[in-house]
C-alpha cells in the first residue's frame, strides 16, 4: 500500500502471497521515481548520496553533485501551458540520460530542478574541477539544440552549480545547500554557465538573508524614504521635474543608497513589495505637494519601474487604483523603464504602455544606449523622453566617442519628437 502523508511518502509492503510480484515492484518504483520523467526522485537521490558518502569515506575517492536549474522555464509554462512544459522536461531528461554515464544518478527534485550524482572522481582537486567543468559543458551542449514540441520550437539553457564531496560537505543537507548556492551564482553570472561552490558563497548567503530581514523591518518601521533629485532645463536652469530616489535610513548605519542593498535581494516577493512601496509613496508625495499652495510643484515626478513590477498581469489596474487612492495627477507622473525591462517582452511592453498612456501617464526610456533594443522597437514605443546614461555624459568633454554618441542620441530624439534628459550632469559647461 502506498499513501502520502503531507510531503512524506510511506510505503507499507505486506507479505501477501496473493499480491503479484509485478504490483509490488511497480509500487516500489513509484515510491522512488519521478512520475513525469521516470528519473530517481529526491528520496532515492538522498539514499544514493548517503551510500556514495560512505563509499567515499572508505575508499578516499571523491564524488560530486551538479545542481541544474533551467533558465526562464517559468516563461514557457506561463506562455504555452504546463503540458508543453512537461513535454520539455521529459525530452530534457532523455537528453541527460544519453549524455551521462549509466552509473551516474540523474534525479529530478521537482519543477525544473535536476541533480546529478557522480562518483569515483580523480583525487587531484584541480583535475576534478576540470572534469566537472567539462561534464557541465557537455550537459549544456546536449540541452542546446531546439526542442520541437507540438508545433513549438523552444530553446532552453541551464545554470549549473556543483560541489565536490567530502571537500564541500560531508552530509546530504550541506552538499545540497552549497550546490544550490553555486547554482544561484551561475544565475547571477548571466545564466547558461557552470560555477563551483566557494566557501565565501555561504557568507554572502548569510549576509543576503540578514539584509532581507532588515528590509522587511525597515518597511514596517518606516525607515525608508524617497529623496527627489531635480531635473533642470539646460537653458534657464528651471526645475522641470524630479526623480524619486529610494533611501534607507538605517538606525545604526545611517543613510544607505539602493545600490548597496538592492543587489542582495533575491526574494522576488520582497523586491516587488519594495517597488510597489516606492510607486505608492511617490504618488502620495506628488498629491501632497499639489495640495500645498506654498510649494512649487514640478511639472512631473519620475519613478523607476522594476521589471517584475511592470510585467505583472494586473500592473495597469494597480496603477489606476493607486492614482485614485492617492489623488495624484497622472499627467504629472513619468514612469522610467530601462531597455532591459522593455525587451523582456516588447509586444507586452508596448501594449501595457499604451494602456497606461490612456490614463494620462508618460514614459522615459532610462539608461538609453546601454541596452540592446533596436531603433525599430524604439519607433513603436509610446515614449516621451530618452534618458542618456551617465556613462556617456561623464567624460563628454574629454572623450570624442562619448560626444559622438550623445550627438547621435540627440539627433534620434529630435527626429522622433522626444525630449532628452542627460544623467549625471554636474557642471554647467
Amino acid at each position: 500500500m502506498l499513501r502520502t502523508d503531507g510531503q512524506q511518502k510511506t510505503l507499507a509492503a505486506a507479505n501477501d502471497p496473493s499480491c503479484p510480484r509485478d504490483i509490488t515492484d511497480t509500487l516500489l518504483h513509484l515510491a522512488y521515481h519521478d512520475t513525469l520523467t521516470d528519473l530517481p526522485n529526491r528520496t532515492l537521490l538522498h539514499d544514493r548520496v548517503q551510500h556514495a558518502l560512505q563509499r567515499s569515506q572508505r575508499s578516499g575517492r571523491q564524488g560530486a553533485l551538479l545542481f541544474l536549474d533551467l533558465d526562464k522555464f517559468k516563461r514557457i509554462n506561463d506562455s504555452l501551458g504546463h503540458s508543453i512544459g512537461d513535454l520539455l522536461l521529459q525530452e530534457l531528461a532523455r537528453r541527460l540520460r544519453e549524455t551521462l554515464r549509466e552509473e551516474d544518478t540523474i534525479s529530478r527534485l521537482g519543477g525544473d530542478e535536476f541533480v546529478v550524482l557522480l562518483e569515483s572522481l580523480d583525487a587531484d582537486p584541480a583535475t576534478i574541477d576540470r572534469q566537472l567543468t567539462e561534464i557541465g559543458n557537455k550537459i549544456r551542449q546536449a540541452l542546446a539544440p531546439a526542442y520541437h514540441l507540438n508545433g513549438h520550437e523552444l530553446h532552453v539553457t541551464a545554470s549549473i552549480g556543483y560541489v565536490v564531496f567530502p571537500r564541500d560537505g560531508k552530509d546530504m543537507e550541506t552538499l545540497m545547500r552549497h550546490a544550490d548556492l553555486a547554482m544561484y551564482q551561475a544565475k547571477h553570472a548571466g545564466r547558461n554557465t557552470i560555477v563551483r561552490f566557494e566557501p565565501s558563497m555561504d557568507e554572502l548567503a548569510t549576509e543576503r538573508m540578514r539584509t532581507e530581514n532588515e528590509i522587511r523591518k525597515a518597511l514596517v518601521e518606516h525607515q525608508l524614504r524617497l529623496s527627489y533629485q531635480p531635473i533642470l532645463g539646460i537653458r534657464d536652469g528651471r526645475i522641470l521635474g524630479a526623480e524619486a530616489l529610494l533611501r534607507w535610513q538605517h538606525p545604526q548605519d545611517g543613510e544607505i543608497l539602493p545600490q548597496r542593498f538592492l543587489p542582495q535581494l533575491e526574494d522576488g516577493a520582497l523586491m516587488l513589495q519594495l517597488a510597489q512601496w516606492v510607486f505608492r509613496r511617490a504618488c502620495e508625495d506628488l498629491a501632497r505637494i499639489a495640495r500645498a499652495p506654498d510649494l512649487q510643484t514640478p511639472d512631473y515626478v519620475s519613478v523607476n519601474i522594476d521589471q517584475q513590477q511592470f510585467h505583472q498581469a494586473n500592473f495597469v489596474e494597480q496603477v489606476r487604483d493607486i492614482l485614485e487612492e492617492t489623488g495624484a495627477e497622472p499627467d504629472r507622473l513619468l514612469l522610467e523603464l530601462t531597455e532591459t525591462v522593455i525587451m523582456a517582452n516588447p509586444t507586452e511592453a508596448r501594449s501595457r504602455m499604451l494602456a497606461l498612456k490612456q490614463l494620462g501617464l508618460r514614459f522615459a526610456i532610462d539608461d538609453f544606449g546601454t541596452g540592446y533594443s533596436s531603433l525599430a522597437y524604439l519607433k513603436q514605443l509610446p515614449a516621451d523622453i530618452l534618458k542618456i546614461d551617465r556613462g556617456f555624459v561623464r567624460d563628454i568633454g574629454r572623450d570624442p566617442d562619448d560626444a559622438a554618441i550623445v550627438r547621435t542620441i540627440l539627433g534620434i530624439a529630435d527626429h522622433m519628437g522626444l525630449q532628452v534628459v542627460a544623467e549625471g550632469v554636474e557642471r554647467r559647461e
